[in-house]
């Protein structure tokens, strides 16, 4: 029969090593979004710019 000391050592070493990777987990996410809105605030800006040459192209273009 195991020790009671030796089943709580081993339950709070489990505990410990779950925060730690649930923190650890959690920054990264955090870091994925931040990079993930990056990119979506990017490709917005360069879709406008584009549809606003494509719209002075329009208005540049000869009169019918």
């Amino acid at each position: 029969m195991k020790e009671p000391e030796t089943l709580a050592q081993r339950i709070l070493h489990l505990e410990q090593q779950l925060e730690s990777y649930a923190r650890l987990h959690a920054e990264e996410l955090a870091e994925m979004r931040k990079i993930l809105q990056s990119l979506k605030d990017e490709l917005l800006s360069v879709y406008q710019q584009h549809r606003s040459a494509a719209v002075i192209a329009l208005d540049d273009g000869p009169l019918a």
